[in-house]
């Protein structure tokens, strides 16, 4: 089973559309959303519908619950804020429902994929999902991975892709993400960045395919890094009235 995986749309629309397009080109089967469908970005309604129409699963992420009343704002920037209070005015109700009822975790995987629990993917962090915490360091992964003992746990939240392991012997590393064949003996989490607001300092989208090998063959994942016309999302952003800096900052990835 290949899964495509992506997370962070922020409701850019332009580039939610470029991913899909390449994963379903890459042969995915299955789609699986880790949260912040809203946020920052000016197309909240057609993103919601869209990931509905094509994910097979789709978690909560914080601007998701911040938008439909299910979690602080108080920790965000003034921008995300006022992003927030923007996508709230818009939303459709029916949208909205659906964002305040999505779950913030998910099990999937085992032999051919048809379940079991071999992965798990949370928006934030698997040891309170709920809390939305960040991994941005050595430190942060060696505390998540006493959380969870599936093989590997999908995030996103930081818009940063990377890949952290842990040896047997219980040693963690911390290193970028380009494709990772999942050695039987260690765990994993993986960070697959972010489709609408990328934040590695490199503008294209970021998801991820996760291929389980069918309970046969070796299981790997990889990013996958997809260009799209950021200067459209850009224009709807700003013709919105949401603040500049959400809209310069695509062209840079950052």
């Amino acid at each position: 089973m290949r899964w495509g995986v992506f997370s962070d749309v922020h409701a850019n629309l332009e580039a939610l559309e470029a991913v899909v397009a390449r994963l379903k080109e890459r042969g995915v089967e299955r789609l699986l959303c880790l949260g912040d469908i809203v946020g920052y970005g000016a197309s909240p309604n057609e993103c919601v519908e869209r990931v509905r129409q094509v994910a097979d699963a789709v978690l909560a992420g914080n601007h998701d619950w911040a938008v439909a009343g299910r979690t602080s704002t108080e920790y965000f920037n003034t921008m995300a804020r006022e992003a927030v209070k923007w996508t709230r005015r818009v939303l459709t109700p029916e949208n909205l429902d659906y964002l305040k009822e999505r779950p913030l975790v998910h099990r999937f995987g085992g032999a051919g994929g048809s379940g079991g629990g071999v992965f798990l993917a949370v928006h934030a962090a698997p040891c309170s999902p709920e809390d939305w915490e960040y991994i941005l360091g050595t430190e942060d992964a060696v505390a998540q991975f006493r959380c969870f003992t599936e093989r590997a746990c999908l995030v996103g939240h930081s818009h940063q892709p990377f890949a952290a392991e842990i040896s047997p012997e219980g040693r963690v590393t911390l290193g970028s993400l380009d494709r990772r064949e999942l050695a039987p003996e260690r765990r994993y989490i993986f960070n697959v960045g972010s489709v609408g607001q990328p934040r590695d300092a490199d503008p294209r989208a970021a998801a991820a395919i996760l291929d389980d090998g069918d309970g046969t063959g070796p299981v790997t994942l990889a990013l996958e890094r997809v260009p799209y016309d950021f200067t459209r999302t850009q224009e709807k952003i700003l013709a919105a009235g949401l603040p500049a800096p959400l809209a310069s900052r695509l062209g840079v990835g950052y």
